[in-house]
């Protein structure tokens, strides 16, 4: 407009994923959140899009309740040969990075569900995954820590984060509805709890 570029973006305003819902969440409102996450990673990937950085402070609400997956800023073509960042370099957040992205590998999809996994396990347990006191041990910790056990009152989710944990891309679940497909039938073993906001 009049020479000037700008960028018109829908306006959401309902808060984040951090400020909506303290973890852990009731189960029914879990799996109503990753099903919209799941479709909206699934549509990103089915344009050609690795969105890069999933983490709760990317994810907003509509005044509606719906979820909005933002942020794109770093997302990368999946047949492109545009390098935004030089091979080796790694961007992202370190807390939910999956352990190519943290070496700076090539990425897919299931990059982005990696990060939907620590999302859900964080939302489950109430911690994330791995933790350390530097962002750079956190990353190594994915890379080539073990898959942390769950306690057993949630024991019937662990094949599910052994899967969508799994060190390789290729172990992990191929898209968004597998992967919320899984994950519903392993919560319907669980034991239901209240939700905590």
């Amino acid at each position: 407009a009049d020479e000037a570029l700008y960028l018109a973006m829908e306006y959401v305003n309902g808060g984040d994923l951090t400020h909506n819902f303290r973890p852990p969440i009731n189960q029914k409102v879990l799996l109503s959140l990753i099903a919209q996450l799941c479709d909206a990673l699934d549509f990103a990937h089915g344009k050609g899009y690795i969105h890069r950085d999933i983490k709760p402070a990317n994810i907003l609400f509509r005044e509606n309740g719906s979820l909005a997956l933002t942020d794109f800023g770093i997302a990368k073509a999946i047949h492109s040969n545009t390098q935004m960042t030089q091979t080796g370099t790694v961007i992202g957040t370190p807390s939910y990075m999956s352990p190519e992205q943290a070496q700076g590998l090539q990425l897919s999809g299931r990059s982005d569900l990696y990060s939907a996994a620590v999302i859900v396990y964080q939302y489950v347990t109430g911690e994330l995954p791995y933790q350390a006191d530097s962002s750079i041990t956190v990353a190594i910790k994915h890379i080539s820590d073990p898959i942390p056990t769950l306690p057993e009152t949630l024991q019937p989710l662990q094949r599910f984060f052994d899967r969508a944990l799994a060190k390789q891309a290729e172990a992990r679940f191929e898209n968004g509805q597998t992967f919320y497909r899984e994950l519903t039938s392993a919560v319907a073993t669980l034991p239901v709890t209240t939700s905590r906001q």
